[in-house]
């Protein structure tokens, strides 16, 4: 199933959330530091936009995210 949000709805939330202080322990930084050379996985948590993927399968590794990310593209026609 692949569901869109209201892009108005979406918009309005994060423009009342995009500047909110999140909580950021000493063990979220502990586990972030382990991610070397993904600066994204670098930052401190914070509100986004963006598309996800979920299922009843775990999968982990360089090809089961190419398949993810494809799987994304696919029902989302490009669009995600």
């Amino acid at each position: 199933m692949m569901y869109t949000l209201n892009p108005g709805l979406t918009h309005w939330a994060y423009d009342l959330t995009k500047t909110i202080s999140l909580p950021d322990s000493d063990g979220m930084k502990k586990s972030r530091a382990r991610y070397h050379g993904y600066a994204p996985a670098q930052k401190p948590p914070s509100v986004m936009i963006g598309d996800t993927i979920s299922g009843e399968t775990f999968w982990v590794g360089k090809l089961m995210n190419r398949w993810a990310e494809r799987w994304v593209r696919y029902w989302t026609d490009n669009q995600a």
